[in-house]
């Protein structure tokens, strides 16, 4: 009991000073003020609230300490609680942005791509097929991919077409999360929206899609939309509905639908630049050049480049913009997949191409954004060793609370000595003072960046989605991080004891006790 005891007394020292008590009241109702008015207030005041409830919480955290400990101890702790939350508020912020940019990037692709290089894909369904047989595999499924010129009102934009099998895109992608409006069953591919190639039937694709029910692309109707050049140069689009028909549906993003002033029910133009470049002996030249399609919804998928450019639909539309291939059938771009453990890409991805043949290439979702979760993972490593030396500073200020508490508490370790006290419990005396010295900082400090992050995350702070790729700052509140900032903060705390317990440990009891004579 002497240890802890000896330990404890020479942190707490309460002084009911008026002044102290007044100023920590003052600042947790400053601080309750605040963040009622970042709740409830105006949105013009809420980072400025936000700000004073977190700078009131903090002088109000150093008052009630300097009430009831020493000013070293209340120093000490405050140096760590202050670099414990900044670590927790930017390590949250960092993580936070790690997390959003690979769910956003892999919202609209799959963990694994599978494709042909530099060529459309013919045989798709031996790679679905080999696959899903893997139980680490969701699903996988086909899908199209081609670059289009989309167009309306004299508008026009670089797009990318992306065909995928819609009952099945669910599983794969996160597309019906990112819906403002509409739904995947809107652009299903149905006998009245078959577009023709200059009135001449369709090559019938029926017989080799993979559990759905192909339509008839032979199948004519009078008023079905043609594809036609864009050679007329103004042209107008036929409205969404008729009567008789009605036109394929897409599903387009937020920003791409602004920038076109686009909203559902809209009709719009796609016009493929590469319909006239000619293809090998064994392929025939895509069914489509342009085609008239309505907007049957809107998506946001929160990543700048996806929400400017992409455009859904169904992948019976997708193909008939690819050239047909040997088999008879319009081909796809890949096959895409989703697992049930996105860390566990690299082993699926060699069990797939050790299955399939040599002219397929296996593609996982790092090697598909390398230079993207390159730089996530360096940044990570950048953000982590600054941050580590910022607790490194607090232990330093541990470290000379300590020794200057060693050098004005001589005589009483002299006392301590020269009555029994080894040097092992003297050495443990300030060892237990800087270890509780961490435990209350890091525990306050996590406490206040918590506090900081719900302040960051309710307030869906906006970014520049040109500069970030990203609308709001991602917060991610994670508790291994909270622990791991936790263990590496008590970690350094108590290795900075290690000289001041060091020296205290070998005091000679007479030096402390002797009197020097003045003059």
């Amino acid at each position: 009991m002497l240890v802890p005891l000896v330990a404890w007394r020479y942190l707490y020292s309460p002084k009911p000073n008026r002044r102290v008590v007044m100023t920590a009241i003052v600042s947790f109702v400053i601080a309750a003020a605040g963040s009622l008015l970042f709740l409830y207030g105006p949105k013009a005041l809420q980072i400025p609230s936000a700000i004073i409830a977190v700078l009131s919480m903090l002088v109000g955290l150093v008052a009630a300490l300097l009430r009831f400990f020493t000013p070293f101890a209340t120093i000490s702790v405050t140096s760590v609680l202050i670099g414990t939350g900044v670590l927790a508020v930017v390590w949250s912020v960092s993580h936070g942005f790690q997390g959003e940019f690979k769910r956003k990037i892999l919202g609209v692709n799959g963990h694994i791509l599978i494709i042909n290089p530099g060529l459309p894909m013919d045989d798709w369904q031996k790679p679905v097929e080999v696959a899903r047989q893997d139980p680490r595999v969701v699903d996988a499924a086909p899908f199209t991919l081609n670059e289009m010129l989309a167009m309306k009102s004299g508008r026009s934009a670089s797009v990318l077409l992306k065909g995928v099998q819609v009952d099945r895109v669910g599983s794969i992608l996160d597309l019906p999360r990112h819906l403002l409006s509409g739904s995947l069953k809107d652009i299903e591919f149905h006998p009245d929206t078959s577009p023709k190639k200059e009135n001449q039937a369709l090559p019938d694709d029926s017989e080799e899609t993979d559990d759905s029910e192909e339509t008839d692309d032979s199948e004519e109707t009078d008023e079905a939309p043609k594809s036609t050049g864009a050679e007329t140069g103004k042209r107008t689009t036929p409205p969404c509905t008729s009567a008789r028909n009605r036109m394929p549906g897409v599903l387009v993003g937020k920003i791409l639908a602004g920038r076109l002033n686009l909203k559902p029910g809209d009709a719009l133009t796609l016009v493929s630049p590469f319909s006239e470049l000619a293809y090998s002996s064994d392929e025939s030249a895509p069914a489509l050049k342009s085609v008239d399609v309505c907007v049957r919804g809107i998506f946001y998928a929160g990543f700048e480049e996806y929400d400017r450019k992409l455009i859904y639909t169904d992948i019976r539309l997708g193909r008939l913009f690819n050239p047909i291939g040997p088999s008879g059938h319009h081909q796809v771009f890949g096959v895409e997949m989703r697992l049930t453990d996105m860390e566990a890409a690299d082993s699926v991805a060699a069990y797939l191409r050790g299955a399939l043949p040599d002219n397929y290439k296996v593609v996982t979702w790092k090697e598909l954004n390398p230079q993207v979760f390159s730089s996530l993972q360096f940044q990570k490593l950048v953000v982590w060793l600054l941050l580590f030396f910022l607790i490194l500073v607090a232990a330093f200020g541990v470290l000379s609370a300590l020794y200057m508490m060693v050098l004005d508490k001589r005589r009483e370790i002299s006392i301590l000595k020269a009555l029994g006290a080894t040097d092992s419990q003297v050495g443990r005396i300030f060892v237990g003072a800087g270890l509780f010295i961490g435990i209350l900082g890091t525990v306050l400090g996590e406490g206040l960046g918590l506090v900081a992050c719900i302040f960051l995350r309710s307030y869906s702070f906006p970014l520049d989605p040109e500069v970030y790729f990203l609308s709001v700052l991602p917060v991610s509140i994670d508790a291994v991080n909270f622990i791991m900032i936790a263990v590496t903060t008590l970690v350094l705390t108590l290795l900075a004891t290690a000289l001041p317990s060091l020296k205290a440990s070998r005091a000679v009891p007479l030096d402390g006790l002797v009197i020097r004579r003045r003059g």
